[in-house]
């Protein structure tokens, strides 16, 4: 259980009794808010220079630290605000400000650090047996392990990445991977480090958490253009292995001055990389009681939604399209809202859009762009304005994902200006857009659907369960959250997965979900398949289960159903794949960061569908 440090209005009500008050321990002495002994303690104390004075009635904490047998009191005595130094009561111990059976992580797992020319290691503390204990095989543990090894291998400039090793020992990185992914896979780690101060209120996962949004506001920050969000950066200077990612030739890649040095940082970001991040930012602006790193997603999520609404006229963009039978390029002006610009990467002087897959013309959805991020939750609004093309369409193109993505984005917008001072007419703003169209959004987003070809494009799941969460659970209005649990989530997205053994939708699902025998019965199916993710590091080991589950004639090297997530092939976040691969050779020099075991087990730790199984655990300095 979370024990935050409470601020409190110390009991001018209870000054009645004046007396030494009875504690569960001894009291030992009184000490006066200005540092002064009591008349009635035996001798001198020692001056308390963090406190207020005396006469403002305030204390700041209720209780704190003597050392690990003791904790004083702060209390009104003989009408001054005073310090009582009490015993802790037997099985407990003073670790985290008060006397407690329990104890949070003040460090990560296996760190050390120099005192006094000693070494700490930072290593499991029991509070029951007051003493170091080996890790348990409990998911707590296995979540800690999980964080130890990212934090250890997988944060090369500061946001999440795969590693590739020198062998299958894992003690020598040869090569960092996955960076254009580096975004949403850091977004969806604040969220599991926000939920784990939610949950704990550990110092720990307070430092990693700030420490976490710095490096995702860098990723804004980095590219100098409002709102829009690098996929990774990190310096041109000290690790090798970073300095080998940037490919001058490539032109996604982009050099910049940034914090007194040169910095690269890779553009062409798609929109589920904004998905990890609007997740982390969400769950972290709870979580954080920081003012600085607040205004940092702040800062973030403003501009990101001042793009957003912002109406832009006569935007020259190059367009290239299938129509009467061929492919034609040509510049055209159009109107664009609901996007975001990367002047970076314009073609011809603006955006380069392509309508339709090269493969398949028809397949709007599979369009794609440089020079812009939309979030169009109607594909034609574009489209209707293209010479030529623009009379062929007389039909919405209505895209789901991108209605969920979008509304998601203005919700948190508003989640973080809401009584904010300086911010009351840009909350006005940004409430006013969603109010004006979120019945239309709502509209689009019941037509839901995922087209199943042998499910090669499963992560387009992933990054509609993320924003939905938010969503959902950010909704004030009773009706349209209602609507938009059981017509959207409930109604739509939830029986596609239902039967896929994946974890993270859900929780994500019955977190938002009416209680119910039904829900229960889902919650208890994810904690057991969640029991069964390897501890880390999370390798790409080689898996064969053909025989083990049943092949898919119609999709080859798929079963027909779900397979356990113990025999689940390895990946960046398993839960954005699809759960039916039957085999794969493998390669056990990888390794993946372990972020789809822990922003599962945290989520589920948060919503209370799994008990701490490391009760009166911790992790601190030895």
């Amino acid at each position: 259980m979370r024990r935050p440090v409470i601020c409190v209005l110390v009991f001018t009500l209870c000054a009645c009794d004046e007396s030494a008050p009875a504690g569960d321990g001894p009291v030992a002495d009184f000490r006066m808010h200005d540092g002064s002994p009591d008349a009635g303690t035996d001798g001198p104390v020692d001056a308390s220079t963090d406190l207020p004075p005396a006469d403002a009635g305030l204390c700041p904490v209720a209780t704190r630290c003597v050392d690990t047998t003791n904790q004083e009191v702060c209390k009104v005595v003989g009408g001054k605000v005073v310090w009582v130094k009490e015993g802790c009561p037997t099985g407990t111990l003073c670790l985290d400000q008060q006397c407690s059976t329990e104890c949070t992580d003040e460090c990560n797992l296996g760190q050390t650090r120099t005192i006094a020319g000693k070494t700490e290691t930072c290593s499991p503390f029991s509070v029951p047996q007051n003493t170091q204990v080996p890790l348990s095989g409990g998911l707590h543990d296995r979540a800690r392990q999980h964080n130890a090894w990212l934090r250890k291998w997988h944060l090369p400039g500061g946001t999440v990445a795969d590693v590739s090793f020198t062998d299958s020992s894992h003690q020598t990185a040869a090569a960092y991977n996955g960076t254009g992914d580096s975004a949403i896979w850091s977004g969806s780690y604040l969220a599991s480090e926000a939920l784990r101060l939610k949950v704990t209120g550990s110092v720990d996962a307070q430092k990693n958490v700030e420490q976490l949004v710095e490096a995702i506001h860098r990723l804004f920050q980095v590219t100098g253009h409002p709102g829009y969000m690098a996929r990774y950066t990190a310096p041109l200077s000290g690790d090798p292995l970073i300095t080998a990612l940037y490919k001058p030739a490539d032109p996604q890649h982009h050099k910049a001055s940034f914090q007194g040095q040169d910095w690269f940082w890779n553009g062409n970001t798609s929109r589920d990389q904004y998905q990890g991040m609007l997740l982390g930012y969400a769950l972290a602006y709870e979580a954080l009681g920081s003012s600085a790193h607040r205004q940092m997603i702040r800062d973030d999520m403003v501009a990101l939604c001042d793009e957003l609404i912002k109406e832009h006229k006569a935007v020259t963009i190059t367009v290239k399209f299938y129509a009467m039978g061929q492919w034609m390029e040509l510049p055209v002006q159009v109107n664009l809202q609901h996007v975001v610009l990367n002047p970076s990467e314009f073609k011809a002087g603006g955006p380069f859009v392509q309508i339709g897959d090269t493969s398949n013309p028809s397949d709007y959805a599979s369009s794609e762009m440089l020079g812009m991020r939309e979030f169009f939750p109607d594909y034609a609004a574009l489209v209707k304005q293209i010479p030529i093309l623009g009379p062929l369409i007389t039909f919405p193109i209505p895209r789901s994902g991108s209605a969920i993505m979008l509304a998601s984005i203005l919700r948190i917008g508003m989640l973080v200006t809401s009584g904010v001072t300086g911010y009351t007419a840009t909350h006005a703003q940004i409430k006013d857009h969603y109010d004006k169209n979120i019945q239309t959004w709502l509209g689009i987003m019941k037509q839901y659907v995922f087209l199943n070809e042998c499910w090669k494009s499963y992560y387009g799941l992933n990054i509609g369960f993320q924003p939905v969460y938010n969503l959902v659970r950010l909704e004030p209005d009773p009706a349209l959250r209602s609507s938009l649990q059981q017509d959207v989530l409930a109604g739509k997205m939830w029986p596609i997965v239902k039967d896929h053994k994946n974890v993270f939708f859900s929780y994500i699902h019955a977190s938002q979900a009416p209680t119910s025998s039904a829900i229960q019965a889902i919650i208890a199916d994810a904690s057991a398949q969640l029991t069964q993710f390897p501890p880390a590091p999370h390798a790409k080991l080689p898996v064969d289960n053909t025989g083990k589950y049943p092949a898919d004639p119609s999709c080859p090297g798929q079963s027909t159903e779900a397979v356990d997530v113990k025999d689940r092939l390895a990946s960046d976040f398993i839960w954005q794949r699809q759960p039916f691969g039957l085999k794969t050779a493998g390669d056990p020099k990888k390794v993946y960061p372990g972020v789809d075991f822990m922003l599962p087990y945290w989520m589920a730790r948060h919503h209370k569908f799994l008990d701490d199984d490391a009760k009166g655990t911790c992790l601190r300095w030895q």
